[in-house]
């Protein structure tokens, strides 16, 4: 049975809030990139994958000089810089547009992988000097299932909240689309040409609306995202530092 009281202690506590956070963020992004791609560029799920793919690319470069950032870096210092990073990578996908594609996520993509080999790595071994050496295969329990919880409750959120900020949007936007105005009435009569008539210029009109109203619920969710990496990085100056004698247990 895993000790549950361990967080609520100051140190793992910390630990174990931003792990659920990065959680929440790391599969929140990697629900909402293919999703956006697909949806407003068209690209399948082999083109999606290609962009998040390069996310893994900074862990793979950091990779080999972990075991010296471990021995030189502050735990409280690199979390910070990590969770820092990953919120900076979440403000620069909140300013997308209809005409965005994988290209504009890549730079994003990158500083979000640098942001998360330290935060995840870093963290992990926090999760350990954080309690004593006989709680420390429950530390890491936990650890793990507050990321894994973190990312459940991120697919689900992200998925209702995309639903709801659609609809929200599409119907803010429509209730700007006044019958009276000159370019509403101009831009009727052009559309009226076309061979489906009326009808078709309406089916026009909310086609547009909807892809505006999708973007903008799309950024919504990634300042959500970022605002929730930037309430919860303080934390990370409440961790214990790793002590030379932890043993590195990477996971």
């Amino acid at each position: 049975m895993l000790k549950l009281s361990l967080i609520f202690s100051r140190s793992f506590g910390s630990v174990f809030v931003l792990s659920l956070i990065i959680g929440v963020v790391l599969y929140g992004v990697t629900f909402l990139i293919p999703q956006f791609l697909s949806s407003m560029a068209d690209y399948s799920a082999l083109q999606s994958g290609k962009v998040v793919f390069v996310s893994g690319i900074p862990a793979l470069m950091l990779m080999p000089f972990l075991p010296l950032a471990f021995k030189y870096l502050d735990v409280r210092l690199a979390v910070f810089v990590g969770m820092t990073l990953i919120g900076v990578s979440c403000a620069m996908d909140w300013h997308l547009t209809a005409r965005s594609a994988g290209g504009d996520l890549t730079n994003s993509q990158l500083v979000r992988g640098f942001g998360q080999i330290f935060a995840m790595m870093f963290l992990n071994q926090a999760a350990i000097s954080a309690v004593a050496p006989e709680d420390a295969g429950d530390a890491s329990a936990l650890f793990n299932a507050g990321r894994n919880l973190g990312g459940s409750i991120g697919l689900a959120l992200m998925a209702t909240l995309q639903d709801r900020q659609t609809f929200l949007h599409f119907n803010r936007l429509g209730e700007t689309v006044s019958a009276n105005a000159a370019t509403t009435q101009e831009w009727f009569a052009k559309a009226m040409v076309m061979p489906s008539g009326e009808a078709g210029a309406y089916r026009q009109l909310a086609g547009q609306l909807l892809e505006q109203a999708t973007v903008m619920a799309y950024n919504d969710l990634f300042f959500a995202l970022g605002v929730a990496i930037a309430i919860t990085t303080p934390l990370a100056l409440f961790l214990r530092p790793i002590s030379s004698d932890t043993q590195m247990a990477m996971h």
